[in-house]
């Protein structure tokens, strides 16, 4: 399990750089502004990609509960697939909250 999670993860990531690189303005950065909008793109795109990937290993968890018909094994580890979409979840939202409060801290210096 882990290491489809490590797959899909990597999976994700590698397709971040030709997603920002072909959006339809190509970003050029000659000042601060730009590069926070660089850094901002970037963080919304695997922001989304990591929902995401959240929100279908509930979904997988969810049907591994539902299926275990008791089995204790089965049901810990339905249970570790929730729990590590949820911190999931929380790395994605403090990275969001991070890169707000790096921008504030240079932006008032």
């Amino acid at each position: 399990m882990r290491h489809a999670v490590l797959r899909a993860f990597v999976a994700a990531a590698g397709f971040l750089p030709a997603a920002v690189a072909y959006a339809r303005d190509y970003p050029t950065i000659t000042n601060y502004s730009d590069l926070i909008r660089v850094i901002n793109t970037a963080a919304d795109w695997l922001f989304g990609i990591l929902l995401s990937l959240a929100v279908i290993f509930v979904i997988f968890a969810a049907y591994r509960f539902l299926n275990a018909a008791g089995d204790p094994k089965s049901l810990e580890t339905a249970k570790m697939t929730i729990l590590y979409a949820i911190v999931a979840v929380v790395v994605a939202v403090l990275a969001k909250t991070l890169i707000g409060l790096v921008d504030s801290f240079f932006s008032s210096v």
